[in-house]
């Protein structure tokens, strides 16, 4: 080799090594030099030089002898990369002695170095692991052991246990490297063995190590953090989630070394995020007293990092991930639970037994939660909110009776309704005394549809005082909202039974709802110009679903023959209901009617007699009409229906004239007692005059008014009619 190598020396061929012991230094000098430092055939040569030395049989004693020898970091890592590779590859030929003295000489050189590079002492770890695949445990069972026995020397010897750690992670165990067949198994026989032989060892000496340089030396301390957090989700829970480790983590968490808290909630967060069961996740987080530790943070955190955010980002989601599948798992059992004991099959003493077993214990629940109990039986519960605890109640409850028919509950056996009546009696509290929680209200309306279903008519005496709470004086929007959802199923299940309430309860809950939406708001649903802005986006669309709620509860009350209440609640609540209709009326056919749509004869038809002719002219103006036309909504309805009549005529002026003189109002429901002049352009002997009904220039004059598009002119002329219109007091409409 040095006989090969003596160009390497030579001044006039390439620039000089630094000063070097022999050849062979200077060798890995131009092997590792920078491209264009070296001719490229000096290069050559010495690779090809230091190849030739890898191949031959004192490759061990030359790579030991200039690990422990040489002054030049290069050389000493070609050494130890070299060493590397002949463990992988040749380990088998060196006898037990030599072995010896290899692992002598690598613990040997990390110790009585301390100025040794990061980097060799990385790589000096990982050649020592390579030793240990091929030793551990059957010929060198206390590998870790000796390697604990070095942590007394100082901090090289704690320096070379994490960086032992973290090789063994990286080059053995970890399951993201890729592995073929064969190294899997020896990756998993590895594990095995660390974990009957090691691991408690291990983490006794990691607690010690960690209690000792914590504050005197705070980055080996995060040093071995690190290390340790690549090993939680796979060794036993017990080694770091115990008395001893966790609190020193927790004193960490306090240091002023940031990089050292860091790694301490990095390790937390590891025992936190470890695949669990979901009741042994949160029994450990309980034990950990990791919750009230980041409580203290709430008026902000240690540091600036990022660790303690992601520590508690960590802690929420994994609680609540547990407390779901928890959660999940009871009502799915409460759910089963209620299938099983809604049979009819099953004896009726022993079923009723049964469900008040079920069903006491959570009504008791709500009760305490509201404050009527004696209080929670234990201090744990003392700590859950109170709307939580009425919410996880209402829902069992609500699982429990989708098994249990109304038939089952009101005529068969009327004791099971009787226990369900119980609960209902106290969930109507709810809305009064937790007022304002939208997570519990729409929990509450669940439970109240449910027991619309299961009680029938006997549910029927407690939703006055439901409604009433839900309809409180400043509401939001969503609580109206629900409300009115609550009375549409209340109308379509019991019909007449509901008039006494519809009465009540209708009038206050549309003024509740005008006042929402307030005297601005478009309920015609044109689309206001320019997009609202972030802030108000959800307000606008919660109010859209409150128009919808709204318009659905107007059709219920008609299509259930409830519109009398309606009618006798006065004209004020009557107008505020009709106001939208007819809003929403002319946006509808102000679309369908457009120009560049072909609306066909069936829009025409409609838009003509049914909106013209019934609702803009014969409702509000008929005999039948219950406006008052000294009322300004009742005028502001019929500049509504002004201005319908006027897109009517906009798009079939023609259609319109014919149907209102041949099937207008008659004489008899309408009456105009006045004398107008003249429509100049009119033909007189024209058709429409005469079969109106109303008097010809009156008729005449209503026509031309529509055509001149005057708003004001014509509202006023509707006004005027209804005026003079004979109001009787029992009238109807049709």
């Amino acid at each position: 080799f040095v006989a090969n190598s003596s160009h390497l020396s030579n001044p006039l061929r390439c620039p000089p090594p630094p000063r070097m012991a022999d050849d062979f230094e200077k060798a890995v000098f131009y092997a590792f030099a920078q491209p264009g430092t070296a001719p490229a055939d000096v290069s050559a040569r010495a690779g090809a030089a230091l190849e030739a030395a890898r191949a031959g049989p004192q490759a061990w004693a030359l790579c030991l002898a200039h690990l422990r020898s040489s002054a030049h970091a290069e050389v000493k890592f070609w050494c130890l990369q070299t060493l590397h590779g002949l463990v992988g590859e040749r380990y088998g030929e060196l006898a037990p002695d030599q072995r010896d003295a290899l692992k002598s000489a690598l613990v040997g050189t990390a110790l009585g170095d301390p100025g040794l590079a990061p980097f060799l002492r990385a790589k000096l770890a990982q050649v020592l692991v390579g030793v240990a695949c091929r030793e551990f445990p059957s010929a060198w069972p206390a590998f870790f052991q000796d390697l604990i026995a070095t942590l007394p020397a100082g901090p090289p010897a704690a320096d070379l246990f994490c960086r032992v750690l973290v090789a063994v992670d990286e080059d053995v165990v970890s399951l993201e490297v890729p592995r073929s067949a064969a190294e899997a198994r020896a990756s998993m026989a590895f594990k095995d063995a660390m974990r009957d032989l090691a691991l408690p060892d291990v983490a006794a000496a990691a607690t010690q190590l960690l209690a000792a340089s914590h504050a005197a030396d705070p980055p080996a301390a995060a040093a071995l953090l690190r290390a340790l957090a690549r090993y939680v989700h796979w060794v036993d829970i017990g080694l770091v989630a115990n008395d001893r480790f966790v609190p020193l983590l927790f004193g960490v968490l306090g240091s002023r070394d940031e990089g050292l808290r860091a790694a301490a909630a990095g390790v937390l967060i590891e025992i936190v995020g470890r695949r669990m069961e979901a009741e042994p996740k949160l029994a450990l987080i309980q034990q950990l007293g990791v919750v009230p530790e980041a409580a203290k943070w709430a008026e902000g955190l240690p540091g600036a990092e990022d660790g303690d955010a992601g520590l508690l980002a960590c802690l929420a989601t994994e609680i609540l991930e547990a407390v779901k599948k928890i959660e999940n798992a009871v009502l799915s059992m409460a759910a089963a639970a209620g299938l099983l004991l809604g049979q009819e099959e099953m004896e009726a003493g022993e079923q009723a037994a049964w469900l008040a077993a079920v069903l006491q214990p959570l009504t008791r629940q709500i009760e305490e939660a509201l404050g009527e109990g004696p209080g929670p039986s234990n201090g744990s519960a003392a700590l859950v909110p109170p709307a939580l605890m009425v919410q996880q109640a209402l829902e069992g409850i609500t699982r429990v009776a989708k098994g249990f028919s109304l038939r089952l509950c009101t005529e068969l056996r009327p004791a099971l309704g009787a226990e369900f009546t119980r609960a209902l009696r106290c969930a109507i509290q709810v809305p009064r005394r937790l007022p304002g929680h939208r997570a519990l209200r729409a929990r509450l309306l669940s439970f109240l549809h449910r027991m619309v279903e299961t009680l029938g008519p006997a549910s029927l005496p407690f939703m006055p005082e439901v409604l009433q709470a839900l309809v409180r004086e400043g509401a939001d929007a969503c609580e109206l909202a629900d409300a009115l959802i609550l009375l549409n199923q209340l109308m379509s299940r019991f019909r007449d039974g509901m008039a006494p309430l519809i009465r009540d309860i209708l009038p206050v809950l549309l003024s509740c709802v005008h006042a929402v939406l307030g005297p601005d708001w478009d309920w015609s649903g044109a689309a206001v110009p320019g997009s609202p802005p972030a802030a108000s986006a959800e307000t606008a669309r919660e109010k859209e679903e409150l128009q919808r709620a709204f318009f659905a509860c107007l059709l219920c009350v008609a299509t259930m023959g409830l519109a009398d209440q309606l009618l006798a609640a006065g004209s004020a609540t009557l107008d505020g209901a009709l106001g939208p209709l007819l809003q929403t009326l002319h946006r509808l056919l102000s679309v369908w009617m457009e120009p560049s749509k072909e609306s066909g004869a069936a829009i025409t038809t409609f838009a003509v007699e049914k909106f013209a002719g019934e609702v803009c002219l014969r409702c509000m103006l008929g005999g039948q009409s219950r406006l008052d036309p000294g009322d300004a909504s009742s005028i502001g309805l019929l500049a509504e229906a002004a201005a319908g009549l006027r897109l009517v005529d906009e798009h079939a002026r023609e259609e319109l004239a014919r149907h209102l003189l041949r099937h207008g109002l008659d004489s008899r429901s309408v009456f105009l007692g006045w004398t107008v002049k003249d429509v100049h352009g009119l033909a007189s002997d024209s058709v429409l005059p005469n079969q109106l009904g109303w008097p010809a220039a009156a008729s005449t004059q209503l026509l031309q008014l529509i055509a001149d598009g005057d708003h004001k002119v014509l509202r006023d002329f509707l006004r005027q009619a209804l005026q003079q219109q004979p109001r009787p007091a029992a009238a109807k409409l049709d």
